[in-house]
């Protein structure tokens, strides 16, 4: 009897143990390259019978990322996750995912935390090696992880995708500031093309080797992108002023029109590298084929890659550093709430000293317990009354980024404060919400239909959420560049209010307004005469204010939030 009970008892253990679940991860180059975001590739396999269950992000500073979803016996999932990077805290310990399941089921795994020693530059092809002269080479980079490089130029170093290890989902590239197209990425399916054009509108830079295509290259799922190529007669001797030319002719792709574009390498008879902005991303179109041996030698490509790096940043830290300059300041009565507190402090020290001047005058020092005690109270009084409050209501600011040939970006940054106990912030559909600050610890919910922020507050505490979604909400607004002016169309339903041309001097630095207009009717268009020198800016951009028709849907513990909506549009 006892051996059969204990029988059962192992066939029970050794089922139980058969039905968990198999998490693996592994980051999606490796742990050298800086990320500020980084892409982890989940393995999950589900050996045992239908769960349900929750797969949590953790990092060592509190700030979770779960991702609930259900397994169907002996089913086999790959993710791409990203990740936010906390390099402060690794020295203690790493992020961990851990499944729980509704069963009870607990399997934990440590991710690995990339070092940030190198930049990545990713080539997406058939290739597995041949651009090693890149590698060391070091580039300026605007990212604060590289900090710790001389120069902010960290040393690049060249990686390899093969089309089938390229994630579906612009989300899983995030972690990759420069891909390059080369022979064989004509083999991306139509998701991973989507993916790349939603990856390149919000912030990426894109470099595609036209010439490692050849004729197909217009029928890329890029081509409406790029101008139509066509293929040069005869090997040519190019002058890409200012770097030298290559040791041997070399093939270059003839672009129908320049239209739209800048020369960066060569001249308008003979261009070498093209460059054009598509929503908040950077497009390089080299026309020459970087898998030829000829490039691949030619001393000039490291600096050629450097000036993509240059233009380049992580998207996601990039969005981070826009909304920085959108502070929350404190109102004009919690200013003079504070001053008024100081004078009341100082007032009462001083009704003091007077309070025991007259008494000792009189001789009556010893009663004096009565009156101070009724000034104490009353200044004790007055200090709550007159103590700094939040009073302000959560308030969240959306800037769209448009381009007539993408995906319109959405940038939210949701500001307030919030009391001690669980707060709730719900987000707009398909929102990716990034840490920012050190705030209170919060829990973000990938749910199907709406993202959900759950954060835990001991005390008072300023709130600060972003998040990043790409939509077709904005409005349908183009500037483009034509001759000596620049040309602004609003082919929306609605007005635009304090219309600005700016220009940005650099990542980090404010942008300076140019021209201004204080209302672009509906379906309007307005021509803004430039001088050579501004038109040669790659950073000249439109900002403007407007209405939509119906606000983002983001709740604050079920009240909607107040928003102010803003456009910024990249002159083409």
């Amino acid at each position: 009897m006892r051996t059969g009970v204990l029988g059962c008892l192992l066939l029970t253990i050794g089922a139980w143990g058969y039905a968990q679940t198999v998490v693996q991860a592994r980051l999606l180059l490796d742990d050298e390259a800086m990320a500020h975001c980084a892409v982890y590739v989940v393995d999950i396999e589900r050996t045992g019978s239908d769960t349900r269950g929750a797969l949590a992000a953790e990092l060592p500073n509190g700030w979770r990322a779960v991702y609930p979803m259900d397994l169907a016996t002996n089913t086999r999932k790959r993710l791409h996750l990203p990740v936010p990077s906390d390099n402060r805290a690794r020295r203690f310990r790493n992020a961990e995912l851990l499944w729980r399941g509704a069963d009870g089921e607990r399997v934990k795994v440590e991710l690995p935390t990339p070092l940030q020693t190198r930049l990545p530059i990713v080539f997406v092809g058939n290739a597995i090696s041949g651009w090693e002269r890149l590698n060391g080479v070091k580039a300026p980079f605007a990212s604060a992880l590289a900090r710790n490089h001389d120069g902010f130029s960290p040393p690049m170093h060249a990686y390899y995708l093969r089309p089938a290890a390229l994630p579906d989902d612009w989300r899983g590239l995030l972690g990759l500031p420069v891909l390059v197209l080369v022979d064989g990425a004509e083999a991306l399916n139509a998701t991973q093309w989507q993916a790349v054009r939603q990856w390149l509108a919000a912030g990426g830079t894109l470099v595609v080797s036209a010439g490692s295509f050849g004729a197909a290259v217009n029928l890329l799922p890029l081509a409406d992108l790029v101008p139509r190529l066509s293929l040069s007669d005869a090997p040519v001797r190019p002058a890409p002023t200012p770097l030298a030319p290559p040791s041997q002719p070399v093939r270059l792709m003839r672009p129908a029109t320049l239209q739209g574009y800048r020369v960066l390498l060569g001249d308008a008879r003979a261009p070498v590298m093209l460059h054009r902005r598509v929503g908040a991303g950077n497009l390089y179109l080299f026309l020459g084929d970087l898998g030829d041996p000829v490039w691949r030698a030619w001393d000039g490509l490291p600096t050629l890659m450097g000036w993509a790096v240059s233009s380049s940043g992580f998207l996601t830290e990039r969005w981070v550093n826009t909304l920085a300059h959108a502070r929350k300041h404190q109102s004009g009565v919690q200013v003079r709430r504070v001053w008024a507190g100081v004078w009341l402090l100082g007032g009462y020290f001083v009704a003091v000293w007077l309070l025991t001047a007259w008494l000792r005058r009189r001789r009556r020092l010893a009663s004096v317990a009565v009156p101070l005690t009724g000034l104490t109270l009353l200044a004790s009084v007055g200090a709550i009354a007159l103590a700094p409050r939040t009073t302000g209501a959560p308030r969240a600011t959306r800037y769209f980024c448009c381009a007539p040939d993408a995906p319109a970006v959405e940038a939210i940054q949701i500001r307030g404060a919030a009391r001690a106990g669980t707060h709730t912030i719900r987000l707009p559909e398909g929102a990716l919400v990034l840490p920012v600050g050190d705030g209170a610890p919060a829990e973000v919910w990938y749910a199907t239909d709406a993202s959900e922020v759950r954060l835990r507050a001991s005390s008072w505490t300023e709130v600060q959420v972003v998040c990043l979604r790409l939509t077709r909400e904005a409005p349908q607004v183009e500037a483009r560049q034509l001759g000596n002016a620049v040309h602004l169309h609003n082919r929306s339903q609605g007005d635009l209010h304090a219309v600005q041309l700016r220009r940005r001097d650099g990542e980090q630095s404010e942008s300076a307004a140019l021209w201004t207009l204080p209302v672009l009717r509906a379906g309007q268009s307005v021509r803004v005469p430039m001088s050579e020198t501004l038109l040669a800016e790659p950073n000249l951009h439109f900002v403007a204010e407007w209405q939509p028709d119906a606000p983002s849907g983001a709740l604050w513990n079920g009240t909607p939030i107040e928003e102010v909506n803003q456009l910024f549009v990249w002159v083409r």
